[in-house]
This record gives C-alpha cells, structure tokens and sequence, in this order.
C-alpha cells in the first residue's frame, strides 16, 4: 500500500504556489471591501448633505414668498410649489397679461435668490 504522505517535491512546490496566490487574492478583497465602505460612507454623508441643502432652499423660497406677500402651497417634501394666483394667458394669445407679468417679476427674484 502507497503512504499517502510521500508527496513528490513538484506536488510540495505547488501547494506552497496556490497558498501564496489565494493570501494574495484574500488581500486584495479585503481591499476592495474597505473601498467600498469607504465610497459609501462618503455617499451617505453626501446625500445627508444634499438633502439638509434642498431643505434649506425650500425653507428659504417659502420665507421669500410670505415676505413679498404672494399665496403660495410649498411642499417640504417634495419642494412642490404651488401658485394660488392664476397665471393666465391673454385670449387667443403666446403672451401674458400684464397682472401676470408683474406677478412674475415679484416671483422670479426671490426664487433665483433663494436657488444661486
């Protein structure tokens, strides 16, 4: 009966070879996983700070808006913003009437101020 024990020197040779390869392979996953947690943690803190940011910009407009007097629906959620005064069309026209022109000339400045 053959011992199983007696391994050619090549055999040896080998196992060492394939030890080495899959510590290295067990290295650099554990690089790849430390770069993900990184990249995450990163994105977490990103998008923790962009929504603070449209929250504030949202608080803002709204501010702007009672401020100027002008009826309005903000939605903090969804930054939804909803006119209460009606923005018409003239009759069979591309243009506005002059109440909605002026209304806009109020609005537009406080919401680019609020947004730049």
């Amino acid at each position: 009966m053959e011992n199983l024990t007696d391994y050619s020197e090549e055999q040896i040779d080998e196992t060492g070879t394939w030890l080495s390869i899959s510590d290295l392979m067990a290295g650099l996953l554990m690089v790849f996983a430390l770069l993900l947690i990184a990249t995450l943690a990163q994105l977490y803190k990103y998008q923790e700070q962009s929504e603070s940011n449209r929250v504030v910009i949202i608080e803002e407009i709204q501010r702007g808006l009672e401020k100027a007097g002008i009826e309005s629906e903000v939605d903090l959620e969804t930054g939804s913003l909803s006119l209460t005064e009606g923005l018409n069309f003239s009759s069979n026209s591309s243009a506005l009437d002059s109440s909605a022109q002026e209304f806009l000339n109020k609005l537009i400045p406080i919401y680019s101020q609020a947004i730049f």
